[in-house]
C-alpha cells in the first residue's frame, strides 16, 4: 500500500534528460577536483571512467615521480592514476597493492591533509572502495571515514566535496547493513544543503535516505511510517533542480511494487509510459543471489542454479551489452574474465550473471531518431567479507557470510 500511493502521486512524470540513477553498485575512479553536481546517479557509488590512459604509460609515470622524489600530492595521484588502470586491467589485488604502498610512502598521510586534502582524501577513498571489492569491509568503512577527515582538514568548512564524501559514507554503512548510521549522514547532508542552497544536493541526499527506509518497508511494514515521512519530505520541495529525485523516486518504489505485490512488466510499462530518460534507468530485473554453493537465478517462479567457487578471489566477469531504443537489452557480449574464471565450465556462475543480465528491462530512452540505443560495459565481482582472527596474520571468511557479487559500471569514451 505504502509504495502504490507514493507511485500514484507520481503518474505522467517526465525524467529530464539529466537524470540517471544508479543500475548497479559501481565505484567511482575517476575524480576531478571539482565535481560536477550530482545526480541519481551517484546513488550508492558513482561510476568508473575509463579515461584511456595504457597501463604501461601510468606505470612509469609512477616510477619515474619516485626515482625524483616527487612531492606527496604528484605521488598520489600517480599512484591513483595507475591503480584505476590495474583495476581496469583486470588485476584487483595489483590495484590494491599499488594503493597500500602510497599509503606507506605518505603514512604522514595526516600532516599532508592540510596541504592536499584532495589528493589525501582520493588516495584513501579509492583504497577503500577496492578493499570493498576484496572483502576488507570494516578497512572500507574506516578509509572512506578517513577520506572524509581529510578534506574537512584542509577544506573549507562548507565545501560541496566534503558533503559529497559524507554521501559516501553513509553508502558505506547503508551497503554493511547499518540502516540508522546511514540515515544520520544523509539527513546531516539534506540540512546543510538547505542551508546552503545546493537544491541538487538536498535532492541527493533526501533521496537516498527515502530509499534506504522504502526498501525496508517493501519487506518489513514496520517502516512505512518513516518511509512516508521521507517521501512526503522529498515531495515538498519544489526547487527545480529537485524534480530529477521525485521522478528517480517513482522508479525505485515501482521496482519495490514490482518485487513486493507481483505488479506485472506489462502494467509497470503502462505506469511508466510517460517518463524517458537520456541515461539508463533499470526498471526490471531478476533476482540473482547466493545459496549454499550455489548462485540462484529466479525467473517468474522457477529457478536456475550455478555451482559457485568455495574461494571467490580472482573470480570476476565483464559484460558489453547494448540497450535499446524501448528499454531491452540486446548484443550482449563477455569481453573479459578473470584468470581464476577461465577455469570455470560453460555452466559457471558467470554465464548465469549473463542470463540474469538479458533478462533486464530499462526505461524507454529518449534518443536520436534512428539510434541503435546506448552500450555500456559492466564487470561482476565475486566477494565475501573477511575478518582477522586473533593472534593470525590471515583473514578468513567471516563465519556465516556468503559469497555475494558486487558490479561497477565502465564508461567507454570510445564506445559506439
Amino acid at each position: 500500500m505504502l509504495i502504490a500511493t507514493m507511485m500514484a502521486a507520481h503518474a505522467g512524470a517526465a525524467l529530464p534528460a539529466s537524470t540517471r540513477p544508479t543500475i548497479m553498485a559501481s565505484m567511482t575512479v575517476s575524480r576531478p577536483s571539482t565535481p560536477p553536481a550530482p545526480s541519481p546517479a551517484d546513488n550508492e557509488d558513482t561510476m568508473l571512467i575509463v579515461d584511456g590512459v595504457r597501463i604501461d604509460a601510468s606505470a612509469a609515470a609512477l616510477a619515474a615521480c619516485l626515482a625524483r622524489s616527487c612531492p606527496p600530492d604528484e605521488d598520489m595521484e600517480a599512484a591513483t592514476v595507475h591503480a584505476e588502470n590495474q583495476l581496469l586491467a583486470g588485476d584487483h589485488q595489483g590495484a590494491r597493492d599499488t594503493l597500500r604502498q602510497a599509503r606507506a610512502r605518505n603514512h604522514r598521510h595526516h600532516r599532508h591533509q592540510r596541504d592536499y586534502p584532495v589528493q589525501v582524501g582520493q588516495l584513501l577513498d579509492f583504497d577503500a572502495d577496492v578493499a570493498s571489492y576484496k572483502g576488507l569491509a570494516d578497512y572500507s568503512r574506516t578509509g572512506t571515514i578517513d577520506a572524509l577527515d581529510a578534506l574537512k582538514a584542509g577544506l573549507p568548512l562548507h565545501d560541496r566535496r566534503i558533503a559529497m564524501q559524507r554521501m559516501r559514507v553513509g553508502d558505506v554503512f547503508l551497503r554493511q547493513g547499518k540502516m540508522r548510521s546511514a540515515a544520520g549522514f544523509y539527513d546531516r547532508v539534506a540540512k546543510e544543503a538547505s542551508a546552503q542552497g545546493w537544491p541538487e544536493m538536498e535532492g541527493l541526499a533526501l533521496f537516498r535516505g527515502l530509499t534506504a527506509y522504502a526498501t525496508a518497508a517493501s519487506v518489513d511494514p514496520a517502516y512505512d511510517e518513516e518511509a512516508q515521512r521521507r517521501y512526503a519530505a522529498l515531495q515538498s520541495r519544489t526547487a527545480p533542480a529537485i524534480r530529477p529525485y521525485q521522478d528517480a523516486a517513482l522508479l525505485m518504489l515501482a521496482k519495490l511494487e514490482l518485487m513486493k505485490n507481483g505488479l506485472s512488466e506489462e502494467e509497470l510499462t503502462r505506469r511508466l509510459s510517460g517518463l524517458r530518460s537520456a541515461s539508463p534507468l533499470l526498471v526490471v530485473g531478476p533476482r540473482i543471489e547466493a545459496q549454499g554453493n550455489s548462485l540462484v537465478l529466479w525467473t517468474d517462479d522457477r529457478r536456475k542454479h550455478a555451482l559457485l567457487p568455495a574461494n571467490p578471489s580472482g573470480h570476476w566477469a565483464e559484460f558489453r551489452y547494448l540497450i535499446t531504443p524501448d528499454g531491452r537489452i540486446d548484443a550482449i557480449e563477455q569481453v573479459g574474465r578473470g584468470r581464476a574464471t577461465s577455469h570455470v565450465g560453460p555452466e559457471g556462475w558467470a554465464d548465469l550473471v549473463g542470463e540474469a543480465l538479458a533478462q533486464r528491462r530499462y526505461l524507454p530512452l529518449a534518443l536520436a531518431a534512428g539510434s541503435p540505443g546506448q552500450w555500456q560495459r559492466e564487470r561482476f565481482l565475486l566477494t565475501a567479507d573477511l575478518e582477522l582472527p586473533q593472534k593470525s596474520h590471515t583473514r578468513i571468511r567471516r563465519p556465516g557470510e556468503k559469497l555475494h557479487i558486487r558490479s561497477f559500471q565502465i564508461t567507454e569514451n570510445d564506445a559506439d
